[in-house]
C-alpha cells in the first residue's frame, strides 16, 4: 500500500466500537466465595458471579481490591490452574471503582489498585497459578469493553516441568498462551487503560494473546513479561493475529527473557496501526525482534512511536524484524535509536515497498540489511543517522524533554516531524467525540502540535511533545479521566 493511498486509508470505526448496549449494571467487590446480588455496592457479587450471571449488554463495575479467579473456564476441568474470568459474551468490565460512586459517575479509584491475580497458591511455585487470568472467547457480533485493571501472575506452563499434564505439544495448547489475557473468538474486543504485568508462558503472547478478534487497546503499559524457554514462542507483551488492530499510547516496557521471537510484539498476521506508543527495554535474547517481530500478511503502522533500548543478542535483529515478504511495515514521525550498535536496528526483505520510512529518525549502521534512503517515501524524507559512538549513548528516555530529543545531539527535534503524517484519531484518545479530526496529544496527552512563527504549524517525532518528568508515567496508567 502506497503512502497516499495509506493516509487516505478509512477504517469502519463501527468495527471497534466495542461497548455493548446498555443493560443492567452489577457492582462487584472483593466479597470472597460468597456473593451477594450485585445489585448495589452495598449488595456486591464476587467478578466470577457477575461474570457468569449478567446477560449480553450488562455491565460490570469493579471496586478497587484483589481478585483471584475461582471458577474453571474449561467446562469439565479439575484443574485449578483451569481457573480463569471468563468472558463469553458481550459485556462492558470498568474497574477503578471506590466502591461508593452513586448514578452514572465516572469511576473515582485506580486502576493499579483493581488487580486482577492469577495468583492461586505459592508466590514462587507456576504450577498453581491460572493459565489465562482473563479469557475472552465471545462468538462472532459480541463486544467486549475491558478497562481500568492491573492483570497480573498468569503462568501459561502445561508443557513446562514440574507442571505437565495432558495437553496438546507446543504453542499448540492453548495453556501455553496468553497468560494474561486470552483472547480466541471472532468478537470485538476494546482494552483501555491497563496494566499488564509479571505474566508469563512458554508459546506466545505471555501479557496479550489476540487471535481471531478485531482489536483496539488505549492507554495501556505492558512491562516484564515473558514468553520464553521454547524456540517455537514470542511475542513476550503480545502476539496478534487480528484482522484488525489499533493501538494507542501504550508503553510497552522492559518485556522478554529467552523469548525466541518480538520481546514486545510479535504479530502473525492483520492490519495494525500503533500510535504514541514507546517499546523500550524489551529484550529478545534467544532469537530475533528484540522490539517487534512481523510474520506472514502484516500490514504494520507505526505513528509517532519511539522504539529505544531494546535489547537483542548479537545474532538478532535490534527493534524490528520483518521475517517476511508477505507483509508491510511503514514508519511515520518515529524514532528507532540507541539499542546494541553492533547489530542491525531492522531486518526486512530488500524489496520497495515492503519497508518505508517517513520523517523520522532511524540508526543505520552503514552496510547493514535493512532500510536505506531507497525506503523513504517521496515527498516525506527520512533522517538516518549512524550508530551512536563508542562514547555514552543520550539516554533519551530518562531527560528532560523526554522522547522529542534528537538522539544524537539532545536538542528537541519540535520541527522535524510532518504533521501530515499525523493519523486520525479513530479510538477518540481525547474523548471529544471527533474520530476524523488528527490525534492531537501526544502519550501523556500533551499538545501534539506546535505552532510557530509565520502561521507553520510543526510536530516533533515519537511519543512525547512534552518534557518527560520520571519514570512514574511508565510505570502507571493515570488515575484521572
Amino acid at each position: 500500500m502506497s503512502l497516499p493511498r495509506l493516509l487516505a486509508f478509512v477504517f469502519v470505526l463501527a468495527s471497534l466500537a466495542a461497548r455493548s448496549t446498555a443493560g443492567n449494571v452489577w457492582y462487584v467487590k472483593d466479597v470472597g466465595p460468597l456473593s451477594g446480588g450485585g445489585s448495589s455496592w452495598t449488595n456486591p457479587a464476587s467478578l466470577d458471579s457477575a461474570l457468569g450471571g449478567s446477560s449480553a449488554g450488562d455491565e460490570i463495575r469493579i471496586a478497587e481490591g484483589v481478585y483471584f479467579p475461582q471458577v474453571n473456564a474449561i467446562p469439565g476441568s479439575t484443574d485449578p490452574r483451569d481457573r480463569s474470568f471468563l468472558v463469553n459474551k458481550s459485556l462492558t468490565i470498568i474497574g477503578g471503582w471506590l466502591g461508593h460512586e452513586t448514578g452514572n459517575t465516572l469511576p473515582q479509584g485506580c486502576p493499579a489498585l483493581t488487580v486482577l491475580d492469577g495468583n492461586l497458591g505459592s508466590l514462587i511455585v507456576d504450577c498453581d497459578n491460572s493459565f489465562h487470568v482473563v479469557s475472552i472467547t465471545g462468538g462472532p457480533g459480541s463486544k467486549v469493553a475491558l478497562s481500568r485493571v492491573t492483570i497480573i501472575n498468569g503462568k501459561a506452563k502445561a508443557s513446562a516441568a514440574p507442571c505437565n499434564g495432558v495437553f496438546l505439544p507446543g504453542v499448540l495448547d492453548p495453556r501455553n498462551c496468553g497468560a494474561g489475557i486470552y483472547i480466541k473468538s471472532r468478537s470485538t474486543v476494546s482494552l483501555s487503560e491497563l496494566i499488564l504485568q509479571e505474566n508469563s508462558c512458554i508459546g506466545l503472547g505471555a501479557g496479550l494473546y489476540a487471535n481471531g478478534c478485531s482489536l483496539s487497546i488505549a492507554q495501556a503499559v505492558m512491562r516484564t513479561n515473558t514468553a520464553k524457554d521454547t524456540p517455537d514462542g514470542g511475542g513476550s507483551a503480545m502476539y496478534l493475529n487480528c484482522p484488525v488492530a489499533r493501538i494507542a499510547n501504550t508503553v510497552v516496557l522492559g518485556n522478554g527473557l529467552n523469548t525466541a521471537r518480538g520481546g514486545g510484539l510479535y504479530a502473525a498476521g492483520g492490519d495494525m496501526e500503533f500510535t504514541n506508543c514507546v517499546f523500550t527495554e524489551n529484550h529478545a535474547d534467544t532469537g530475533s525482534g528484540s522490539a517487534v517481530y512481523l510474520e506472514g500478511a502484516v500490514y504494520a503502522r507505526f505513528f509517532n512511536c519511539t522504539l529505544s533500548h531494546n535489547f537483542p543478542p548479537l545474532t538478532g535483529a535490534e527493534s524490528i524484524d520483518m521475517s517476511t515478504l508477505a507483509g508491510e511495515c511503514l514508519l511515520m514521525n518515529t524514532i528507532v535509536f540507541t539499542n546494541n550498535s553492533t547489530v542491525p536496528h531492522f531486518v526486512a526483505p530488500a524489496v520497495v515497498g515492503k519497508f518505508q520510512s517517513a520523517s523520522c529518525y532511524l540508526q543505520i549502521i552503514p552496510g547493514q540489511p535493512g532500510p536505506s534512503a531507497d525506503f523513504s517515501a517521496i515527498g516525506y524524507p527520512t533522517i538516518y543517522f549512524p550508530a551512536a559512538p563508542p562514547a555514552a549513548p543520550v539516554q533519551v528516555l530518562f531527560v528532560p524533554g523526554g522522547l522529542s530529543l534528537d538522539p544524537q545531539t539532545g536538542v528537541e527535534v519540535r520541527t522535524k516531524g510532518d504533521p501530515a503524517l499525523v493519523p486520525a484519531d479513530i479510538l477518540d484518545i481525547d474523548q471529544d467525540g471527533n474520530t476524523t479530526e488528527q490525534v492531537w496529544m501526544d502519550r501523556e496527552r500533551g499538545l501534539r502540535f506546535s505552532p510557530q512563527a509565520g502561521g507553520a504549524t510543526t510536530v516533533s517525532m515519537g511519543a512525547y511533545e512534552i518534557p518527560y518528568t520520571g519514570l512514574l508515567y511508565y510505570l502507571s496508567v493515570p488515575c484521572s479521566p
